[in-house]
């Protein structure tokens, strides 16, 4: 088995593998993965490319890498790797293959001056095996979700058609009560759809970074990599303005998260003292839900950051599902690598490949 750097060409066998795999869900299919490998290894802006392929034969057999991002960590700026798309042949997975891709990346991220790796994780069969090779839990980040389509989301729990027929004109009288409250306008603060970030953003996304402890770095290059360089993904962005100055954004994708039809508020984005700017931008989230008219919106977010109690102040209700954040960082980090870290730690969908 060897194993060694990914090159562009290598992605049609990599997405060969993923599928035979059965790793390939929703709209990403064989013909999109290569695209999505490309933009999340080659075409990001900042920090080194960090992506390999295990070799059996002439035949890859396996891929993982990591998605440099600039990260602010305390008083310092760093590159932190997001650790994704994981994929070994059936075949291959009884055997060691996988601490021997775990060794190599962390022997990698060192030598590319990578700070850290990190991951967000959802299944505890994937959890473990991280764990038991040198991956720190921090913490757990729950998926936030607003219902819009009562009878939709009632139907696992309701189960007989009798009974489903019964509750279906309670349940439409209290979904027209609950989007009529939600269906207001977005204020005196403008809320303006744009296809990318623009200079007049600047000044804000510098505040909003200065102000988050731990967390991705926000600035122009960066989420227009992340939002505006892949219109495979179908994102939209909305900027907020009070008067001239931008006061926030929020990005949607519409996309199916288990069995729902979701509007994903993939990252979003105010000052937390900003009432205003808070309302016209989740009152615009509300807007697209219903103009796309999907079960639920949902998003992720650090449980004890005030956007957290924001996204909660407009229904957000905590669901059953939830994302664990682990990180690999040196022995000699500073500040270590613990739980410790996790209450001043900023995520969201932001940090995920595949939202």
């Amino acid at each position: 088995m060897k194993i060694r750097a990914a090159r562009d060409a290598d992605h049609p066998a990599i997405a060969r593998v993923a599928h035979e795999s059965e790793l390939l869900t929703g709209d990403l299919d064989e013909r999109a993965f290569p695209r999505m490998l490309e933009w999340l290894y080659a075409e990001p802006p900042d920090g080194a490319r960090l992506q390999f392929v295990a070799e059996h034969g002439e035949r890859i057999v396996a891929h993982y890498g990591a998605v440099p991002v600039r990260y602010k960590l305390y008083d310092r700026t760093c590159i932190g790797g997001f650790a994704s798309n994981l994929v070994i042949d059936k075949q291959h997975r009884a055997g060691m293959l996988f601490i021997s891709l775990q060794s190599h990346l962390q022997r990698e991220y060192r030598e590319k001056e990578f700070a850290f790796v990190y991951g967000l994780i959802t299944r505890a069969n994937v959890l473990e095996p991280h764990l038991r090779t040198g991956w720190k839990r921090i913490g757990v980040v729950p998926v936030l979700a607003k219902p819009f389509r009562f009878a939709k989301l009632a139907e696992p729990l309701l189960g007989a058609r009798a009974l489903r027929a019964a509750a279906r004109v309670p349940l439409a009288i209290a979904e027209t009560g609950w989007r009529a409250a939600w269906s207001r306008g977005t204020g005196a603060i403008a809320v303006e759809q744009v296809a990318a970030f623009e200079r007049d953003a600047d000044a804000f996304l510098a505040a909003f970074t200065a102000g988050r402890a731990i967390g991705a770095v926000r600035d122009r290059r960066a989420l227009n990599w992340r939002f505006a360089s892949y219109p495979e993904r179908g994102y939209r962005i909305f900027v907020a303005r009070r008067g001239a100055s931008v006061v926030g954004y929020a990005v949607t994708r519409r996309m199916p998260l288990k069995h729902l039809d979701a509007l994903a508020i993939v990252d979003l984005a105010y000052d937390p003292r900003d009432a205003g700017a808070a309302r016209a931008l989740l009152r615009r989230c509300d807007a697209e839900s219903l103009r796309a008219g999907v079960d639920v919106a949902a998003a992720i977010v650090s449980p004890g950051s005030p956007f957290a109690r924001g996204l909660a102040r407009f229904g957000y209700l905590r669901t059953p599902e939830s994302f664990t954040l682990v990180v690999h960082g040196p022995n000699d980090a500073q500040p270590p690598f613990s739980e410790r870290l996790f209450p001043d730690w900023h995520l969201t969908w932001f940090d995920h490949d595949y939202v």
